[in-house]
């Protein structure tokens, strides 16, 4: 099933900072439905990577394959100015606000622009004008505690393929279900190097669900392991009785749902 890289990296944002903040948003229309923040966070607090924070914080992500490049930065830029305006920020709010990007990487034309502090390795904070932006490139991180799932989402090439060794050597398995439905060839090609077996891994079905949804993971784990996790009504709910009963039988689906309920969704 096709799905947008972006709406998963703004799910996994929303459920690993929206706790810790005293106000989280996503896909804040700034301007039109065509113009969006990717998320904003309200009083963030404890996060032990995202330590950099202001007491507004917003949030960009960019795929592993896309360069943060100059007209990337024009438009971050841009839509943080329209947020100040929705919010009606005031001057101080404006400049304690602190925009961050997330990405694999970012241009020189970029990083001469900023000449700002590093952070740490692969972290930097300097000044778009009067905007305070923080850029993070995945590639740059150490691989820490802290830094390993940033690195899980927006890493790429060499640098992905240490950081799922690092998973795969730890068996943590808390990073299986996003490897597999989300970088599944250098998860699997990683698996095979270390001459484990994809088939008997521990994966989060619940957790990949909440993220990814059933019909994206049903085709990589089936129909039967879903069940076993979710029960037989949610999956029905989600893809038909008839696909359900196709692949676990129709005395088992009866027997969930009552023969009446079966006839009915299959028109019998």
């Amino acid at each position: 099933m096709a799905f947008r890289w972006d709406d998963l990296q703004v799910k996994w944002l929303e459920k690993r900072l929206a706790p810790r903040a005293r106000r989280f948003e996503s896909k804040v229309q700034v301007a039109g439905a065509a113009l969006e923040l990717d998320a904003a966070a309200t009083g963030l607090r404890e996060d032990e990577f995202f330590d950099f924070s202001g007491p507004t914080t917003l949030f960009e992500n960019k795929a592993p394959s896309v360069t943060f490049g100059w007209t990337a930065y024009l438009e971050v830029r841009a839509r943080a100015l329209l947020y100040a305006k929705r919010a009606k920020l005031s001057p101080a709010q404006w400049r304690e606000l602190v925009q961050v990007v997330l990405c694999s990487q970012a241009s020189s034309q970029v990083q001469n622009l900023l000449k700002g502090e590093e952070l740490r390795a692969g972290v930097h904070r300097g000044q778009a004008g009067d905007l305070t932006l923080v850029i993070v490139e995945a590639n740059h991180l150490e691989i820490t505690d802290r830094s390993l799932e940033i690195l899980l989402h927006f890493a790429s090439g060499s640098r992905l393929r240490t950081a799922v060794e690092t998973v795969v050597e730890a068996d943590l398995v808390e990073y299986y279900a996003m490897l597999c439905f989300y970088r599944t060839k250098v998860f699997k090609e990683v698996l095979k190097m270390q001459g484990k077996d994809a088939d008997v891994l521990t994966i989060d079905i619940r957790g990949a669900v909440e993220w990814l949804g059933i019909r994206r993971i049903v085709e990589e784990v089936g129909v039967e392991q879903i069940v076993h996790e979710l029960g037989v009504e949610r999956v029905v709910h989600e893809l038909g009785v008839e696909r359900v009963v196709h692949e676990l039988g129709v005395e088992r689906v009866v027997h969930e749902l009552g023969v009446e309920r079966v006839v009915h969704e299959l028109g019998v």
